[in-house]
């Protein structure tokens, strides 16, 4: 399964993307219902700084990014 951060474009740009925390914890239930597999993606768009990167991998498998 591939959770992708969101980039608004065209006629959604009044909706924002996500940041890490928010992306991390849709890792963390999507692992809780039994999924396997999940990966992380559009890393770019809710990184932002070296802070968002140490929390990603400090919260999700190597393998999920």
């Amino acid at each position: 399964m591939l959770i992708c951060g969101f980039y608004p474009e065209y006629r959604m740009k009044n909706f924002r993307s996500p940041n890490t925390r928010e992306m991390v914890d849709g890792h963390r239930k999507a692992k809780f219902t039994g999924l396997k597999n999940i990966r992380l993606g559009n890393l770019g768009v809710f990184i932002r700084n070296d802070q968002d990167r140490e929390y990603l991998m400090g919260n999700v498998e190597k393998n999920a990014v």
